[in-house]
């Protein structure tokens, strides 16, 4: 979940997308896993899901490794957008930091091929 102020709005890149309240600092923490919000997975759990219910948990949920747990953002971080030049960094499991300044009102991205261990099935990667 993200450890900053955010909103959800209206998107340029697609949809909606996550904004920041504040202005962040290059290398500054601005989300983490967190078990109360965050859900996790097993193939198996995931499987009892109800199939109507699974397909619109499917829009935000990844992978982190193949054949790992499935993740499940319950809160605003599930509505970040891909970007080839993100201004997040999540190379660093259940962490996300700024990778550079990020001004007040600015949507926040990420590349999603640093944590999805698969994105063969998204057209826009």
């Amino acid at each position: 979940m993200f450890i900053i102020p955010v909103f959800v709005a209206p998107s340029p890149i697609s949809g909606v997308g996550v904004f920041t309240r504040t202005n962040i600092e290059k290398g500054q923490l601005i989300w983490r896993f967190d078990e109360r919000f965050d859900l996790i997975f097993t193939e198996e759990e995931w499987n009892t899901i109800p199939f109507d219910v699974r397909n619109e948990l499917e829009i935000h949920a990844w992978r982190s490794v193949i054949d790992g747990p499935i993740y499940y953002e319950s809160t605003a971080g599930r509505f970040i957008n891909h970007s080839r030049s993100p201004n997040t960094d999540f190379t660093r499991e259940g962490l996300g930091f700024a990778r550079e300044r990020i001004p007040e009102n600015t949507e926040l991205t990420s590349d999603y091929r640093e944590f999805m261990a698969d994105c063969s099935h998204l057209d826009f990667i």
